[in-house]
């Protein structure tokens, strides 16, 4: 069906009035972080999915966009995209961007072989443990700090599936990663022998929240904030985000 200019034009300001925003969608840059946001996954994943519902609670649509990360945040920051998530908060990031209202919290633990026994309590129980980390993650203070003190010995890579090839191959003895994300990986990757062989540490290594950022050279982002976390706390509200991450983390996390 075809639509005239003054349809578009009423239905343009119908949406302003909604949302405050003069905008009818939202151009989003985002990476890939299966099974969290995924553009090979139905509606890109769960969490893109909590993000457009929450834009779609105000009247506004969004366009999400696939980059790497360092590219999607970038672009961001320069005004290209209205936005970009899921990210950690840190204190660099804050110059640029606004945060949104937490859209979800997860959890990164140890992955290890099976057939060593592993248990920890603080960093210094980590000594002598080659660990697995991916390039640009956050692995929170505590982590950052012993790593600076030289407590960790720490083999860097660009991609989480070479991590969990190095654990197959006992080259690395930890990989620290989401439980949900690694067994994502696991699954797509490996042979269902080889993902027999790991499991993870319950213990927390880092607990945090995950945003929406939004660019503040842009002129809209303040009511774009407003108007996000107005459509998240609805979300809340309703009980959807506790139901997506329910379903999510049943689906992908086997000890849950």
């Amino acid at each position: 069906m075809k639509f005239g200019k003054s349809c578009l034009t009423i239905c343009l300001v119908l949406l302003s009035v909604t949302s405050g925003v003069a905008a009818d969608k939202v151009r989003l840059a985002t990476g890939e972080w299966p099974p969290y946001v995924s553009e090979g996954l139905e509606q890109y994943g769960a969490v893109s999915r909590m993000v457009t519902d929450a834009f779609a609670a105000e009247g506004l649509a969004v366009e999400i966009t696939f980059l790497p990360w360092k590219r999607a945040y970038e672009q961001a920051r320069a005004g290209d995209f209205d936005g970009t998530f899921a990210w950690s908060r840190e204190s660099d990031r804050e110059r640029d961007f606004y945060y949104s209202d937490p859209i979800f919290s997860d959890s990164m633990v140890f992955f290890h072989l099976k057939q060593m026994p592993f248990e920890w309590e603080t960093m210094d129980d980590l000594k002598g443990l080659r660990i697995g980390c991916t390039l640009e993650y956050n692995y929170g203070d505590a982590f950052r700090a012993a790593e600076k003190a030289g407590k960790l010995t720490i083999d860097w890579v660009p991609k989480d599936i070479q991590n969990f090839r190095k654990l197959l191959r006992e080259r690395v003895a930890l990989v620290p990663l989401e439980a949900p994300a690694g067994y994502y990986i696991l699954r797509n990757h490996f042979t269902p022998e080889e993902i027999g062989k790991v499991t993870y540490h319950p213990k927390a290594v880092r607990t945090g929240a995950y945003y929406l950022l939004l660019p503040k050279r842009l002129q809209e982002s303040r009511k774009l904030l407003t108007v996000f976390n107005r459509g998240l706390k609805q979300l809340r509200q309703r009980g959807a985000i506790d139901a997506y991450l329910k379903n999510f983390q049943e689906g992908h996390d086997p000890k849950r």
